[in-house]
């Protein structure tokens, strides 16, 4: 399938700012499922393109001179096909996503959760979608629920959070059972 994408973003400052620096996560990596056959990026000032371990493209923008607005537009053909199987996500290797962190370290809640949720489940793929159903149903989405430096065992006991709540009691899940998991690298330039 091709699909025609445009993305446009637009920033507009009450005042002149004299230096800028974005981290632009807008081109879609080349793997087995997708590849871009055109692909375009119109901003000011320089742009210098880094490749992550994880196969992402990136691009550093930085505008050096004074300005009150930013606009970017990204445009081009992406042809995608619908694959079975793993597909190569870079040289890291999956332990990497293993490892908690402050936001994602689980409690017994979480790893008893997570056990109850997988535990007539073998297959990675059906394990990973009950899984994010399970999370979908035990903590509700609602905005303004939760604060940016709430753990994943906070928003799991509240039950309601936003969508980095419901991701940090997924990793935090996934990974107490010895499913690697990560917030969103892997997936930030797909299409």
């Amino acid at each position: 399938m091709h699909m025609h994408i445009r993305h446009e973003t637009h920033y507009r400052y009450e005042r002149p700012v004299k230096y800028s620096v974005q981290s632009l996560h807008l081109t879609p990596r080349r793997d087995l499922s997708q590849r871009a056959l055109a692909w375009n990026i119109t901003s000011p000032g320089r742009r210098l393109e880094q490749v992550d371990a994880y196969g992402n493209i990136s691009h550093l923008l930085t505008i050096e001179e004074p300005h009150r607005e930013i606009q970017i537009v990204v445009h081009g053909v992406v042809e995608t096909a619908d694959i079975e199987g793993r597909q190569d996500d870079g040289t890291l290797s999956p332990l990497a996503y293993l490892a908690p962190t402050k936001l994602t370290t689980p409690n017994d809640d979480l790893k008893a959760f997570a056990q109850c949720s997988l535990a007539a489940l073998s297959d990675p793929r059906a394990r990973a979608q009950a899984l994010a159903e399970a999370v979908f149903d035990a903590v509700k989405y609602k905005s303004g629920s939760s604060d940016v430096a709430d753990t994943a065992a906070v928003a799991f006991k509240s039950g309601e959070g936003v969508c980095q709540d419901q991701a940090h009691v997924y990793i935090a899940s996934a990974r107490s059972v010895g499913m690697p998991a990560t917030y969103g690298i892997s997936m930030s330039a797909r299409y």
